[in-house]
C-alpha cells in the first residue's frame, strides 16, 4: 500500500493516525463472539490487518472470509491464515513440483520459502512487511 496523505487518516481520538479503511474493517467485527472491547487490541488489530493485507481489497476479502467462516472475532494471528487463503494466487504464481504453490517447504533446518517464482514472491511480501514494522513511521494506508 501507498503511504498515507493525511486526509486518509483518522484525526484526533483514540484511533489517532489509523487507516480509515482498515478501521472500519475490524469495526465489522466488533459483534462477533469475544470482541475485544480493549482500545489498545483494537488498534494492534487494524495495525495487523493494514500490515498483512497486500492491499485494502484484500484486507476486504481477509475480513469477509472470515464473518462468513466464524462466528468469534478475529485474532491477530488469524489473520497470517486469512492473508494465505484469500491472496490472489495468479498475481504471485502457481508454485513448482518442490513446494506445489504450498507458501513454506522444508529446509534443512527449519522451514523457508521456496525457490522458484511464487516462493520468492512472498519472500519479497515478508521483506516489504518486515521493512514496514522495521522503519517505525506510520503504516502506509492507501492504494
Amino acid at each position: 500500500m501507498q503511504p498515507a496523505k493525511p486526509e486518509d487518516l483518522i484525526q484526533g481520538g483514540l484511533l489517532d493516525g489509523m487507516c480509515i479503511v482498515c478501521t472500519g474493517l475490524i469495526r465489522l467485527c466488533s459483534n462477533l463472539n469475544f470482541f475485544s472491547g480493549d482500545f489498545e487490541i483494537r488498534r494492534l488489530l487494524i495495525d495487523r490487518l493494514h500490515c498483512i493485507a497486500d492491499d485494502h481489497d484484500h484486507a476486504k476479502a481477509m475480513i469477509d472470509r472470515w464473518l462468513e467462516t466464524s462466528p468469534a472475532a478475529p485474532k491477530v494471528f488469524d489473520f497470517m491464515y486469512m492473508a494465505q487463503v484469500t491472496r490472489k494466487r495468479e498475481a504471485l504464481g502457481s508454485g513448482c513440483d518442490v513446494c506445489h504453490g504450498e507458501p513454506w517447504v522444508l529446509g534443512p533446518n527449519d522451514i523457508v520459502r521456496c525457490g522458484c517464482t511464487y516462493g520468492q514472491a512472498l519472500a519479497e511480501l515478508d521483506r516489504d512487511r518486515l521493512g514496514r514494522r522495521r522503519e517505525g513511521a506510520p503504516l502506509p494506508l492507501v492504494n
